[in-house]
């Protein structure tokens, strides 16, 4: 781990119990409790559909396309159903329908169906240091994204093995004891929530010893 990660996990497992006990936190997990159950039982139904739509922010006008949602729940039912589709593919079908790189919701995607597949987006980049895609011709984006994935997995199989990173995936796992979530999607909310609190600068438990010095000079 790098010294910067060292410095933010230092300070996410000393206010372990608060992160895992917020009220955001709670807005992140019984959600995606549902959604999980749902996918693991019934698969991708309209009901699934419209609720994991929403949870990630795909509706909208600045939104997926009803094509693009088209494509993207079919890959997800073939993972569910149990077929080896690889991150490229599914990047390239999706690129068919709106010609972008949607790199955070392939993730997701690839999360929901396999346990040992990593979330990404701003603040799992931001706490693991592990960049961004970046702009440039899909080819090159589409090469970053795999890089990305499998610097996450290399990070996140680093704290799989820190002892006082695993304690605070302990307190997530005594507060919502019903979870059957993968480690990684442990990590992801815990990171999200840290982030989302550091940002709003509303909880002492996302901010490093200089954050009175920041709010002072912000007056």
């Amino acid at each position: 781990m790098t010294d910067d990660l060292k410095k933010l996990i230092k300070i996410i497992c000393d206010h372990g119990e608060e992160i895992c006990e917020s009220s955001r936190m709670a807005k992140l997990v019984r959600p995606y409790m549902e959604l999980s159950e749902e996918y693991s039982r019934r698969g991708v139904t309209p009901y699934f559909s419209d609720v994991y739509a929403a949870y990630y922010r795909m509706n909208g006008p600045s939104g997926s396309s009803p094509e693009f949602k088209k494509t993207y729940f079919s890959y997800l039912e073939r993972l569910r159903a149990g077929e080896d589709i690889s991150y490229e593919e599914i990047a390239k079908g999706l690129y068919e329908t709106e010609k972008k790189h949607q790199f955070s919701l392939i993730t997701k995607m690839l999360a929901t169906a396999k346990d040992d597949s990593p979330v990404y987006d701003a603040g799992v980049a931001q706490v693991l240091g592990v960049g961004v895609i970046g702009q440039g011709p899909f080819s090159e984006k589409l090469k970053r994204g795999e890089m990305l994935i499998e610097e996450m997995k290399r990070v996140l199989g680093e704290l799989s093995k820190d002892e006082d990173f695993l304690s605070v995936v302990r307190i997530f796992d005594e507060v919502y004891y019903k979870n059957k979530f993968p480690f990684f999607a442990k990590c992801h909310f815990i990171f999200t929530v840290y982030v989302d609190g550091k940002k709003k600068k509303k909880s002492v438990a996302v901010f490093s010893e200089d954050t009175a010095e920041e709010e002072e000079g912000d007056k």
